[in-house]
């Protein structure tokens, strides 16, 4: 049986903790099923040693759980009328105090591996450049603008080219939305020192485990590392980028359960 390991972010972990339910209402992170599936995974198939976490990924999972709650809070009192959010905000301290036993106990499913620290510093060196300069580069020429403008420009003579014309257009207006969410995560609001260190520590273990023949992943929500599916139109320019640079594979949950179950 072929090895592997992921070393799973801390949303993640945050999501597959946020579940409360009382005779009065429930509360659920949008993400938790998948997130919790992946869990359970793990803690089925505990022989295999194939999740795991670091103390980092450890610190903020704790730090950004009572956000994470708040934010669930409020996405699920504006999905839901019937649900009265100030109710919930009410019996706070009781979802978090729950939410936190339940983290606790998913991290329990997976193990807790180091890192060498001076490897890791002179990693964060270069990815910190990889994400300020080098991909906020390329995903400014990713800008639909420039394809529709040299679109606009095409002289359609026949009614063939007058199709292809359309369709081309059509294809730069549908990238819009992915290019908002790449601008947004990386060029409005770059990444932070938390985003850089994981990518650091993915790194880091991707060198290691390759040595040893073991196939390693990065499991996320974030699009900072994973593909971006919005209205099922796939970019998978971020994820794709990471790899051919640093040879770091990043998924989703649904699709590091389609390789490891």
């Amino acid at each position: 049986m072929k090895e592997y390991k992921v070393l799973v972010d801390a949303n993640i972990l945050v999501a597959a903790s946020i579940l409360y339910t009382s005779s009065d209402f429930g509360l659920k992170h949008r993400d938790y099923v998948k997130c919790k599936t992946l869990i359970n995974f793990f803690k089925n198939n505990v022989d295999r040693k194939i999740g795991f976490y670091t103390k980092s990924i450890d610190i903020t999972s704790n730090r950004v759980l009572s956000d994470a709650i708040l934010n669930t809070i409020r996405e699920v009192s504006q999905d839901n009328a019937q649900i009265d959010g100030e109710k919930l905000l009410g019996v706070f301290s009781v979802i978090y105090s729950e939410s936190l036993r339940r983290l606790e106990e998913n991290k329990d499913c997976l193990l807790r591996e180091t890192v060498n620290e001076e490897r890791i510093k002179k990693l964060m060196s270069d990815v910190l450049l990889f994400f300020h300069v080098y991909i906020k580069k390329e995903i400014e020429k990713q800008n639909p603008r420039h394809e529709l403008e040299r679109v606009k420009n095409i002289k359609a003579t026949s009614w063939i080219l007058k199709m292809v014309k359309s369709a081309k257009f059509d294809e730069a207006r549908r990238s819009f939305p992915h290019y908002g969410i790449l601008r947004r995560k990386f060029i409005e609001s770059p990444p932070g020192s938390e985003d850089i260190e994981l990518l650091s520590h993915a790194i880091y273990f991707n060198e290691l485990y390759s040595k040893r023949d073991i196939q390693f992943y990065l499991v996320s929500m974030d699009h900072h590392f994973v593909e971006i599916n919005k209205e099922g139109v796939i970019n998978n320019f971020v994820p794709n980028f990471i790899e051919n640079k640093w040879g770091v594979k990043c998924l989703n949950p649904e699709k590091i359960m389609e390789i490891i179950k």
